[in-house]
């Protein structure tokens, strides 16, 4: 789960799930807590991804809060772009 939000807007929250998946990366729901439909599985593959598409007002920097969890128990590293 990503959220965004400005000074002057409410935050938008934006699903994983609903997200562009790439490189193996799937909706799964075995686990519980998760928010919406599910939570986003299988980042085994190098490059696997999870995109957001989102449409902002106007050009600008915005506050990103980004929810993830890792249950392997093995380190992982995860990379915004």
């Amino acid at each position: 789960m990503a959220s965004m939000s400005t000074q002057t807007q409410a935050a938008v929250k934006f699903e994983a799930e609903d997200a562009y998946l790439t490189g193996g990366t799937r909706v799964d729901t075995n686990h519980s807590g998760y928010s919406g439909r599910g939570y986003i599985d299988n980042y085994v593959k190098v490059g696997a991804t999870a995109t957001f598409t989102v449409n902002v007002p106007s050009d600008g920097a915005y506050a990103v809060t980004l929810d993830y969890a890792n249950g392997t128990g093995v380190m992982k590293t995860l990379v915004t772009a």
